[in-house]
């Protein structure tokens, strides 16, 4: 198998996370910069994901792709499957699913294990290609036996649905959990919610999924530490949650007393603070949070939603749709409403 992709981005992450404490997180990200600039294609491809999650800057897709493209446009598998995923979903690029495709398959044929997963999936789901739900299903199983954990969660999605498997709860469970194991922050959110029974390891894995980018997750924990009265890190947690820009943060910045993505201020509805200012990331911490962002180019940018897989835009059986948090109610088409605001927003479904 070809990890060479794998095994440069992580040496760059290494030297990152082993320079001078004094360096600053802005002197990294600068020095990342300085790299990519200089055409090196793992530097880019970590630009891209940095860009695309927002990891220490704004999110911004357009980037994302702009330094995928040209990471991509190197042969970097990484980038590859990456910016494969942007073209089928139509983020930071027109959607199209063709080139889309031609780029996952590009990344495959390195046997990259995220792009066999990507691949996978859409084949299964017939997402840009003819429907080949036995080939999809094989190229699943291969990345799963690789360790990439957004394909044992969509095993785990097409056992529940029974889109293109027969549904299985049991099946759909051990998928579930086999992508929590295998550190996929979606699905660590998804087993801890519905199946996992243990309050402790419950809470252990929204951490984990938390910290690994799921930004429902972050919501929830704010919400934890928002009920424990540690206000500091609800805020922590509320603003990470807060900065990924799309739909699902919206909870998340009216906790904070800050409008929707679409601009709608929360009405009547006072925002709580913390006695102190928020405490500033010490730079363990701050270093860590750089690579994560470099961590997710590699194995846990999900394919789909933000939860993983794309939404529906019918309506869907509540059993695969997170619920509407209050103030909101729920919608016509898989949508919840903000009952202060009205405002929008779609469920995330799998």
């Amino acid at each position: 198998m070809q990890w060479s992709a794998i095994v440069a981005v992580l040496v760059l992450m290494l030297t990152l996370t082993l320079a001078p404490a004094d360096q600053s997180l802005e002197q990294q990200f600068e020095n990342a910069m300085a790299e990519a600039n200089a055409g090196d294609a793992n530097a880019q491809n970590l630009l891209g994901a940095i860009y695309q999650t927002g990891s220490g800057v704004g999110r911004n897709d357009e980037e994302a792709a702009r330094w995928y493209s040209k990471a991509a446009a190197q042969g970097d598998a990484a980038a590859q499957a990456n910016l494969g995923s942007m073209y089928m979903e139509g983020k930071g690029v027109p959607r199209d699913a063709k080139r889309g495709i031609g780029l996952l398959k590009l990344s495959a044929a390195q046997k990259f294990p995220l792009g066999i997963a990507r691949l996978g999936a859409a084949y299964a789901n017939g997402s840009g290609v003819p429907k080949d739900v036995k080939g999809g299903t094989e190229l699943l199983l291969q990345a799963v036996d690789s360790g990439v954990g957004l394909a044992a969660y969509e095993l785990a999605k097409g056992r529940l649905k029974g889109s293109w498997a027969p549904t299985d709860d049991q099946e759909a469970t051990k998928w579930f959990r086999k992508s929590a194991e295998l550190g996929y922050a979606n699905g660590q959110y998804v087993y801890a919610k519905n199946y996992e029974t243990d309050e402790g390891r419950k809470w252990e894995l929204f951490h984990r999924a938390a910290m690994g980018g799921s930004h429902l997750a972050q919501l929830k924990v704010g919400m934890f530490y928002e009920s424990k009265g540690d206000l500091d890190q609800a805020i922590y947690w509320y603003t990470r949650a807060a900065l990924a820009g799309n739909e699902g943060g919206n909870q998340a910045r009216f906790k904070l007393g800050l409008p929707d993505v679409s601009g709608n201020y929360p009405v009547n509805r006072v925002p709580f603070s913390s006695s102190e200012p928020a405490k500033e990331l010490d730079s363990h911490t701050a270093i860590t949070l750089f690579v994560v962002g470099a961590a997710i180019a590699i194995s846990l940018l999900p394919g789909g939603g933000e939860e993983g897989g794309s939404q529906s835009s019918g309506a869907s059986s509540d059993k695969y749709c997170e619920p509407c948090i209050s103030p909101e109610r729920e919608a016509y088409g898989n949508q919840c409403q903000n009952s202060d605001t009205g405002a929008l927003r779609s469920r995330i479904c799998y």
